[in-house]
């Protein structure tokens, strides 16, 4: 594609004396390979008509080695059409993106302890996960981290349940299974936060519970009873972290606990009071008011920080530890506001870190019917529950749904083929479909290719190199060229960070490729050795796309 703008800017600039940056899209296949607008841009200082114009452009076009065609379609679009060769080094194509070569911090996931993960963790590290990996394609460091809140209001709600439930004895915990231990977590969450919000004598001392487990945290005190049972169900749910991510085949560089950055966003609070921060009602604030937006509260009344000053101490500590060129941080759409708070206070400070941070967000995951859940009433649904209704999904397929590899595959591009800015609908019935948009039906036609190429005699025959003698008939050259689309998508899907774009483009592929066995026929075929090398080279795109959705392909099905 590139060459290809790089020729017209020539003719242009020989032409007309003007520079241009064309723009290129690529039309239905029956029209050409690609098509350019350009000839209305040039309209206002050339002079002439649109069409007029796209007729000159083709006549000089068509003069350069590279095309084996053009046409004009009114009012003035030019399509044009590349020679067999031109189309084969599309596949080697280089990508640049404003990411290439960079250190990146990726934050995603970012669960609480004492909580059980729910759907909006699994979709978030999906999706996280994949962003990762599409910033792995050009040349990027790319450190995935994970944050997670060990201290605050949340865990002190947690703490006061489950100390009553014990006695606030420590040994009392070895009654609970360990099979059991997230789902209790969870559950004395809930009892917690009712107590928090219809009692005050509870609420006063779950608020005087935040502050000792704060002090418990950052000093390290392990002593106490309360220290003893608060470390060892951090520990509880970090273990069903673990579990979780490897269930998923996805893994963190470096978690960071609350508790080891609060400190640090206290002491710049403090360092910053008065320039960038004030005192409120014994609390200190961001003013966000002149800055057109909102005011937070960094540090409370009793002089803990609170979430705000937490999520700033993490901003310079990902600096301090890898010195990135751009951090990205996704998190829902709830947090949009709290977090341009959060970096507008990062910019007064400093400017580098808060320009050089990337704030995606995502929208809720909704059932089929839309139905929005809410995880403080304690009915949100769970990651597992999800996982467990796609493996129930599989099984009018028989044992598929035994296959870890394909329910993964299942959720995963379930969740990466939508636009993650809004809310995402999940059906389990779509998902594990062998015929729909899925990963399953991706999988399958990887599978099937699969089983051409390895029965075939040419299948330890090199890949498409020497084109010198290739030949592509129409069906041939409709997959290749499509297999020629892959770098040009995963350009857009880079700059963007949007792997629904990816995800998307795998199908269409998966689509050519299953018109084109439907058509033709490759194995004993005069044109065998042709055929078979298309499918290699499908068979290395569908791979290398699905492995940046995190999806692993399999060898039969």
């Amino acid at each position: 594609m590139d060459s290809i703008k790089e020729d017209l800017r020539e003719v242009v600039s020989r032409l007309f004396g003007i520079d241009c940056n064309p723009t290129l899209t690529r039309p239905d296949y029956d029209f050409g390979d690609y098509s350019t607008n350009l000839a209305f841009e040039l309209v206002k200082e050339v002079k002439k008509s649109p069409k007029d114009i796209a007729e000159l452009l083709k006549s000089e076009l068509t003069q350069k080695n590279a095309y084996s065609g053009a046409e004009v379609v009114e009012p003035g679009f030019l399509n044009v059409r590349l020679k067999d060769i031109e189309v084969l080094k599309l596949l080697d194509q280089n990508i640049e993106t404003v990411f290439n070569n960079k250190i990146i911090v990726s934050e995603y996931s970012n669960p609480n302890p004492f909580k059980q993960l729910h759907v909006g963790h699994l979709f978030t590290s999906v999706v996280g996960d994949a962003i990762s990996n599409l910033l792995n394609e050009v040349g990027t460091r790319v450190f995935r981290v994970n944050f997670g809140g060990d201290i605050g209001l949340h865990v002190a709600i947690n703490l006061f349940s489950i100390l009553e439930d014990v006695n606030e004895n420590p040994e009392n915990l070895n009654k609970i299974k360990a099979k059991d231990r997230s789902s209790w977590l969870s559950e004395h969450y809930v009892k917690g936060y009712k107590a928090y919000k219809s009692s005050e004598e509870s609420k006063a001392r779950i608020n005087k519970l935040n502050k000792d487990i704060y002090e418990i945290a950052v000093k390290g005190i392990k002593d106490s009873n309360l220290a003893k049972i608060y470390w060892t169900t951090r520990e509880w749910s970090y273990d069903y972290f673990k579990d979780f991510y490897s269930n998923l085949k996805i893994a963190f560089d470096k978690y960071y606990p609350e508790s080891s950055v609060a400190e640090q966003g206290l002491r710049i609070v403090n360092e910053n009071l008065g320039k960038v921060f004030t005192k409120s009602d014994q609390a200190i604030i961001f003013d966000g008011s002149k800055d057109n937006v909102n005011t937070y509260v960094f540090v409370n009344s009793e002089g803990v920080p609170t979430y705000s000053a937490k999520d700033l101490g993490l901003i310079f500590q990902k600096y301090q530890d890898f010195n990135f060129d751009y951090s990205v941080v996704i998190t829902g759409n709830e947090q949009s506001d709290y977090m341009k708070t959060v970096l507008m206070s990062v910019s007064k400070i400093e400017p580098k870190l808060s320009s050089h941070t990337i704030h995606l967000t995502h929208g809720l995951v909704k059932g089929v019917g839309g139905t929005k859940f809410s995880s403080r009433l304690g009915n949100a649904p769970l990651a597992t529950d999800l996982i467990s209704e796609t493996k129930e999904a599989f099984k009018k397929f028989g044992d598929l749904g035994d296959d870890l590899s394909l329910v993964r595959a299942a959720i995963k591009y379930s969740f990466l083929k939508q636009k993650y800015t809004g809310d995402i609908i999940y059906d389990s019935e779509e998902a594990v479909s062998l015929e729909g948009k899925s990963g399953p039906y991706l999988l399958y036609a990887f599978v099937r290719a699969l089983k051409i190429l390895n029965s075939s005699k040419f299948k330890n025959d090199p890949r498409i190199t020497d084109s010198n003698n290739l030949n592509f008939d129409q069906n041939e050259r409709k997959l290749i060229f499509k297999i020629s689309e892959y770098k040009e998508i995963l350009k857009l899907a880079i700059n963007e960070l949007k792997p629904h774009i990816l995800a998307i483009y795998l199908y269409e592929l998966a689509q050519s490729f299953n018109v084109f066995y439907e058509k033709v026929r490759v194995l004993e075929d005069p044109r065998e050795v042709n055929r078979v090398a298309i499918i290699k080279e499908y068979l290395a795109v569908l791979k290398k796309g699905l492995k940046i959705l995190g999806i692993d392909t399999i060898d039969k099905m």
